[in-house]
């Protein structure tokens, strides 16, 4: 379905919201600021908040607004692919419609781990990105959700796997 969206989609930037999480009030406001402030950056990537805990995502930089230039992705950006989950999602991004078009449907046949796929790639291909401290996205936790059970059902029947962290999306 995000595939057709996207494909449907007219507009310059595309955010990406599951079905059952929400924006804050002040999402799409804060988002037009971020573009204009930085000169239509590829990527903007703000944070999420936990419902019901209210348990927020950890911050990016220090608990500031940063903008990032591609030259300096692999030393602050990449690191949090595989040190975090920070990256993991897409619904904490604000993308340039150019940007998802130029990353194509390749991998789309991956069922876990997609939205970081297609995050990697993005900021592969992207050469600017702002992060905000702002939690803007509202994601719901659900530990019924198939994402949850399918990977619980998964990871137990994975002979000798290492332990897995704690899940934070």
């Amino acid at each position: 379905s995000k595939s057709l969206g996207v494909l449907k989609s007219r507009g310059k930037y595309i955010m990406f919201l599951d079905s059952d999480d929400s924006y804050n009030p002040t999402t799409v406001s804060r988002v037009i600021e971020t573009i204009e402030k930085y000169n239509h950056p590829d990527i903007i990537r703000f944070r999420y908040q936990m419902l019901p805990k209210g348990t927020e995502q950890d911050i990016y930089f220090d608990d500031q607004e940063k903008y990032v230039e591609k030259k300096d992705f692999r030393e602050l950006v990449y690191p949090m692919f595989i040190d975090s989950y920070r990256l993991n999602a897409l619904g904490m991004d604000c993308v340039k419609k150019s940007l998802i078009d130029s990353i194509g449907n390749e991998g789309s046949e991956v069922r876990f781990g997609e939205d970081m796929l297609a995050n990697l790639k993005m900021f592969t291909k992207a050469n600017n990105a702002v992060f905000l401290k702002d939690v803007l996205y509202n994601y719901i936790f659900n530990e019924k959700s198939t994402t949850k059970t399918n990977n619980k059902y998964i990871s137990q029947n994975i002979p000798d796997r290492p332990q897995q962290p704690p899940h934070r999306p």
